[in-house]
C-alpha cells in the first residue's frame, strides 16, 4: 500500500509520530474491548436478558450550548428466582442513531457476576473503535516503512 508521505518531515519526527499513533491505536483497541475483557476473562460472568425499567436521554455537555447526550437506562433481571436491578449508559445507541428505539419494557443484554449478581453491567463491543484503532496502528507503520525505503 502506497501512502503519500511528506518528504520534508525529518525521519526522527516521523518515528515519534508513528510511535504516538501506535500508542493511540492500542488505547483505542483497549477501550473498544474493555468490556469484553472484563466480562469474559477477568470476571466469571453470565449473560441474561433484562427488561428496561426507565430510560432517559440527558445532555451532559459541560459548557453552555454544548450538546453531549447520554442514554441512561435502568433494568431488572432475575437470577435463581431473585430480582436484581442495575443501571448503565448506552452511549453506542446514540452513536448508531438508533437511540429512538430504547423504551421502557424493551429487552437488553446484561452481564452479571455469577458469584454476586449485584455486580452487573450492559456490555457492547465497539467495532468502530476497533477499526479506528487498527488504522492508527497499521497506517503509520506502513508510512514509516515507505519513508525508510525512500531514504
Amino acid at each position: 500500500m502506497n501512502v503519500i508521505v511528506n518528504k520534508d518531515i525529518p525521519i526522527k519526527t516521523f518515528v515519534i509520530i508513528t510511535f504516538f499513533a501506535i500508542i493511540m491505536g492500542i488505547v483505542l483497541l483497549y477501550v473498544a474491548t474493555k468490556g469484553f475483557l472484563n466480562v469474559n476473562i477477568l470476571k466469571k460472568c453470565n449473560k441474561i436478558e433484562a427488561e428496561i425499567t426507565y430510560s432517559s436521554k440527558d445532555n451532559v455537555g459541560k459548557k453552555i450550548g454544548e450538546t453531549n447526550y447520554q442514554r441512561k437506562v435502568g433494568y431488572v433481571f432475575t437470577v435463581n428466582n431473585k430480582k436484581y436491578t442495575g443501571q448503565d449508559i448506552l452511549w453506542w445507541r446514540l452513536l448508531a442513531n438508533s437511540d429512538r428505539n430504547v423504551r421502557v419494557g424493551d429487552k437488553i443484554t446484561v452481564f452479571y457476576n455469577i458469584n454476586n449478581p449485584v455486580e452487573n453491567e450492559v456490555y457492547h463491543i465497539s467495532y468502530v473503535l476497533i477499526i479506528i484503532g487498527i488504522v492508527f496502528i497499521f497506517l503509520p507503520i506502513s508510512s514509516l516503512k515507505q519513508r525508510i525505503k525512500e531514504k
